[in-house]
C-alpha cells in the first residue's frame, strides 16, 4: 500500500489549516545509519512504513483521508487536518496503535502530540506545532508519547469525557533527559496489547528493547524508564492483571471486549502472520 497523497486542494497550492499533529523519533535510528549498512536502516524504515500505512486503513481507528504523513530520515510526522473531537480521537487511537505495534517489531518510538495552525502543501508542512512537538519529544527519556496540555485544555466536554472513559490518556510522571520527572498527560499505548496475543507481543518487544539496553548507558536509562511505566500500568491500571513480562498471559480484562482498540488488535493480528498466536491455536495447528 502506498502512502496516500495530500487532498486535491493541496496538490498545487498550500493552505493554512488548524491541526492536531504528532511527531515521532525512531530511537536508535541514527546509530543504525552510522554503524550498519544502509540496507539495515532501510529494512527498519520499511517495517515502520508498512505499519504506518496499514493502520491508516483501519476502520477501528476511523482515520479518513485527512490523516496525512510526512517523513524525514528518523522523524515521522502525522497530521490530522482539523480541530474537531473526531480529529483528536482518531490521532490518539492511531498513535497508540502505532507505538504498540512497532514495539512488537523492535521499532521504538518517542513522540508528542500538539495542536495549532500549520501551512501544509502536498509535500511539506511548517508551523509552531511542529516546533513545539519536536522540543517535547526530544526532552523525553523513554519509549512513549506525551499529549500537550494545550490539546486537553482546548477539548470540549464531550472530548474530555471520551478521553477519561476510554482510558486512552492519563497523567504520569514522565522522565526527562535532564533528570527531572514531571507530571504530563501520556498515551496509554500498551492498552492496545492487553490480550493473550498482545501480552506476548509486548514481551517480545520488551526482550528486544532490553537487548538494546546492553549497548550504552543512554539506552539503558530509556529501558529502565519504559519498564517503570509498564510496571506502573500493572500496579495502577491493570491490577490484578499480570506484568507484561510474566509467564501468565491468559488474562483478558472483560471491559476490553467493548473497547475501541480490541477489534483493532484482533483484526491486525489476523492480517499479520508474525503476530503471536494463542496456545489454543498452536495446539489446533498441530492436530
Amino acid at each position: 500500500m502506498k502512502l496516500r497523497s495530500a487532498p486535491k486542494s493541496r496538490k498545487k497550492n498550500g493552505s493554512i489549516v488548524p491541526c492536531y499533529l504528532a511527531l515521532f523519533d525512531i530511537l536508535g535510528f541514527k546509530q543504525i545509519i552510522e554503524s550498519q549498512p544502509l540496507n539495515a536502516a532501510s529494512r527498519s524504515l520499511g517495517n515502520l512504513e508498512r505499519i504506518v500505512n496499514d493502520l491508516r486503513g483501519r476502520k477501528d481507528i476511523e482515520s479518513p483521508d485527512y490523516l496525512e504523513v510526512r517523513w524525514f530520515q528518523d522523524t515521522l510526522i502525522i497530521i490530522a487536518s482539523g480541530d474537531t473531537n473526531r480529529h483528536l480521537a482518531s490521532l490518539i487511537k492511531y498513535c497508540s496503535a502505532l507505538l504498540a505495534f512497532t514495539f512488537f517489531e523492535g521499532i521504538f518510538l518517542r513522540g508528542a502530540i500538539t495542536q495549532g495552525e500549520l501551512y501544509i502543501t502536498a509535500t511539506a508542512a511548517l508551523g509552531k506545532p511542529i516546533v513545539r512537538a519536536y522540543a517535547m519529544e526530544q526532552n523525553q527519556e523513554w519509549v512513549g508519547c506525551l499529549l500537550d496540555l494545550e490539546c486537553v485544555k482546548a477539548a470540549d466536554e464531550e472530548a474530555k469525557r471520551w478521553l477519561g472513559e476510554s482510558d486512552m490518556i492519563f497523567p504520569y510522571a514522565v522522565p526527562f533527559k535532564n533528570g527531572a520527572v514531571r507530571p504530563e498527560f501520556v498515551l496509554n499505548w500498551p492498552l492496545c496489547l492487553i490480550s493473550e496475543y498482545g501480552l506476548k507481543a509486548l514481551r517480545s518487544g520488551w526482550d528486544k528493547l532490553a537487548l538494546e539496553g546492553q549497548h550504552s548507558w543512554e539506552v539503558l536509562r530509556k529501558v529502565h524508564n519504559t519498564d517503570a511505566f509498564l510496571q506502573f500500568l500493572v500496579a495502577q491500571k491493570w491490577r490484578p492483571k499480570p506484568h507484561p513480562r510474566s509467564s501468565d498471559s491468559t488474562v483478558k480484562p472483560h471491559w476490553l471486549a467493548n473497547h475501541d482498540l480490541y477489534s483493532l488488535l484482533e483484526n491486525y493480528r489476523e492480517d499479520n502472520p508474525a503476530w503471536p498466536n494463542s496456545e489454543k491455536e498452536k495446539n489446533n495447528s498441530r492436530e
